[in-house]
């Protein structure tokens, strides 16, 4: 199932590219024939799934928050942080939130972050779901792939994040 290196990955609006390294471990059709997809770091386990949504019609606040108290259930030991606005160029908005805790299916601690990048011009969607292991350090390059990845989408997007344009990795 999985694209080589490089190969881009088209989310009605957003593209995704797989670096060395990672995995398309899903790729199926949501809502209004949407396409999601999941990637899997192979050496540190970190995974992304994004899908462009075109029903989000809440806040984006309130969405993302939405989001957490849905996945958490599947944790244990859980800390949930607020939404944060995420600074992007006129064209869009962004908001991140995350919350901590220990898989159930396998006992895993992780953090769990969502990132809702919505463009002005539709009222499209990126949606990105990030999971962590907390053993994962800071400082890995799965998590350096994974903020270029997102970056990269982003950009595709047609919405300009502005730590993407200051962070080292892009």
């Amino acid at each position: 199932m999985s694209p080589a290196a490089g190969v881009p990955l088209d989310l009605d609006g957003a593209v995704l590219t797989v670096p060395p390294g990672w995995r398309l471990y899903a790729d199926e059709v949501v809502q209004d024939e949407r396409r999601l997809v999941r990637l899997r770091e192979l050496t540190t386990d970190t995974r992304i799934q994004a899908v462009v949504l075109t029903s989000v019609e809440e806040d984006l606040n309130d969405a993302c928050l939405a989001l957490v108290a849905d996945q958490r259930q599947g944790y244990t030991g859980v800390a949930e942080s607020l939404a944060v606005d995420v600074q992007t160029d006129p064209t869009g908005e962004a908001v991140s939130c995350n919350f901590t805790g220990t898989r159930t299916s396998d006992s895993v601690p992780n953090k769990v972050e969502f990132t809702l990048i919505r463009r002005d011009s539709d009222g499209s969607t990126l949606f990105f779901r990030d999971t962590i292991p907390s053993a994962v350090p800071d400082d890995s390059p799965a998590l350096a792939q994974l903020t270029a990845i997102e970056c990269a989408a982003a950009d595709t997007f047609g919405v300009q994040v502005i730590a993407c344009a200051t962070s080292p990795s892009s």
